[in-house]
């Protein structure tokens, strides 16, 4: 019996079409666009197109543009998918919007760090009614890696603008920078190229060899869902951030964003009464320590490399230091905080490797 790759179709560019006032969302539209491109295709699965997939018929009040993605639209979405039996398809492929791509990828890779089957996040930069979109060419690469047999977890297949297909481990994948439509994961760690067959077979055997590591915490059965829920802070760093205007009286965790160094502002005032400024995050840490509020400096790491303001703050402030993506940081502390998590529980869950996303 064939097996059938189920499809969910959340939104995003890859379910719009080109209206008077900028893309709306016509995921029907979007849908028969897609399939009738993949069957058009040279792909060896496009002449299976009428039979291979099964739309999850996702309810229209489900489906969003990314930019409107809220953690409740997004606990909708699960609910939606864990209403299926995952272990009777090939594979899932979710259509999803890139802005928010990164964040909903971190979540689904702890969420479904034991999925039984591929699971694939495919968006595109253009509708994939537009012939320029690399809409098609992710969807293709999903369905191909799904045919193939790919080891179970969560991933990103995107063509970025060299013309390369990527394939990214969810748990790894970065935000699009402004001004780009190209995603990337760290130091290319948990990003395999796809164009050449030589390439395909090592990420295939690759990903096979990443799904051996994936673990689950002893604090908690990620088996059993909990409805995402508020109460992680995500602080960005940038020149004047003053710390005494941040808001922590409703965070239950704090997720504190380094520069691209693995840096933050940790200046001390020695010639000056007191030691450090409200400009300082030892005068963050100070507040967060008062109010029983965790904090978690990502991406970070100790090494010989670094500066010696980190090793400073690691000595004199408590702060938690998570070698992964900010977006997985944030995704993992809200994860850990909707299953009931705080103080230190909360710090060893983040600091237990789930599914590849220590970078390392």
């Amino acid at each position: 019996m064939e097996r059938k790759i189920l499809t969910v179709y959340t939104g995003g560019t890859i379910c719009t079409e080109a209206g008077e006032e900028g893309r709306e969302l016509a995921p029907e539209l979007a849908k028969r666009a897609l399939l009738a491109n993949f069957s058009r295709s040279r792909s060896k699965y496009a002449k299976l197109c009428k039979t291979l997939f099964v739309d999850s018929d996702i309810p229209e009040e489900y489906q969003t543009l990314s930019e409107n993605m809220t953690l409740e639209k997004l606990n909708r979405i699960i609910e939606h998918l864990r209403s299926f039996d995952m272990s009777k398809y090939a594979g899932v492929i979710i259509m999803h919007g890139t802005d928010t791509l990164a964040f909903s990828a971190a979540i689904f890779s702890i969420l479904l760090a034991d999925t039984p089957v591929p699971v694939m996040l495919v968006s595109g930069d253009r509708p994939p009614a537009d012939k320029s979109s690399n809409a098609n060419a992710n969807f293709r690469a999903a369905v191909e890696l799904i045919m193939s047999a790919i080891a179970p977890n969560v991933y990103v297949p995107y063509r970025n603008s060299d013309g390369e297909i990527y394939l990214h481990l969810g748990s790894r994948i970065m935000q699009c920078a402004n001004y780009s439509d190209n995603f990337f994961s760290p130091n290319k760690k948990g990003a395999f190229p796809l164009s050449k067959r030589r390439e395909r077979r090592k990420a295939l055997k690759k990903c096979a060899q990443l799904s051996l590591t994936v673990k689950s915490p002893v604090e908690i059965d990620l088996g059993v869902y909990h409805p995402l829920k508020e109460g992680a802070l995500l602080v960005y760093p940038y020149t004047g951030l003053d710390y005494g205007k941040i808001p922590i009286e409703n965070a239950m965790g704090v997720i504190h964003r380094t520069y691209h160094s693995g840096t933050v502002c940790l200046e001390r005032n020695k010639m000056e009464e007191k030691e450090y400024s409200s400009h300082s995050v030892l005068y963050f840490a100070d507040r967060c320590r008062q109010a029983g509020v965790p904090l978690f400096i990502s991406p970070c790491k100790l090494s010989d490399e670094q500066y010696s303001t980190i090793f400073d703050l690691n000595n004199s402030s408590g702060a938690v230091f998570l070698d992964m993506t900010a977006e997985m940081a944030y995704a993992k502390l809200t994860v850990g905080i909707s299953y009931g998590l705080c103080g230190k529980e909360l710090e060893a869950f983040m600091l237990t490797q789930i599914n590849n996303e220590n970078i390392g």
